[in-house]
């Protein structure tokens, strides 16, 4: 099965569905992956059980789909709603599908990326329309940086620093979707 199809049948089966999507940034002196620092908050299944606890740390931006939303289109919603950033998304730009009881995480590359404002970042504190743990800051992360935080995940917790001095954690399944993506940019001599 597809990774399209797995998406439809998530959908049709009432999945409870956050979407990620992965920027890059190429146009720059230092090329990189946008990510986001999402505060603590709490991990409740479909079901509305509780899970855990996810703790503050820094992702590639996301979140929940809306109801009678597409997951491409919750993308590129959350992708300007958290960072800025218009990006163009469809369902061949799927990355990855991870899924788990009544719940899934859809990764899709993120192209195209345009500031929807002159200074090219939104105020991720005004994140506060639909979700109650807005985005604290966003990032680009170049790709030397990524690939060095993946590849010393093993021995250590990768941390990046925030405008602020604290050092968070990266979460690493987002880790390892910039750290592909950007291995496949280097594949391909970009």
């Amino acid at each position: 099965m597809s990774l399209q199809e797995q998406v439809r049948q998530l959908v049709t089966d009432g999945f409870d569905i956050t979407v990620k999507v992965c920027i890059p940034i190429r146009k720059v002196r230092n090329p990189g992956v946008v990510f986001v620092l999402n505060p603590p908050k709490p991990i409740i299944s479909g079901s509305g059980k509780f899970i855990t606890d996810k703790p503050r740390g820094w992702g590639l931006p996301g979140g929940k789909m809306h109801d009678n939303e597409m997951p491409a289109d919750g993308a590129m919603r959350e992708a300007v709603k958290e960072t800025g950033l218009r990006v163009t998304v469809t369902d061949t730009d799927i990355l990855d599908v991870i899924a788990a009881e009544d719940s899934a995480k859809v990764y899709y590359n993120g192209r195209n990326a345009k500031a929807i404002s002159p200074s090219g970042w939104l105020d991720p504190s005004g994140d506060r329309e639909f979700d109650p743990y807005p985005v604290e800051e966003a990032i680009i992360v170049s790709d030397d940086d990524i690939v060095r935080l993946y590849e010393t995940r093993d021995r250590t917790t990768p941390f990046i620093a925030a405008k602020n001095g604290n050092r968070y954690p990266v979460y690493k399944t987002d880790l390892e979707i910039a750290y592909l993506r950007v291995k496949m940019f280097q594949m391909r001599g970009v």
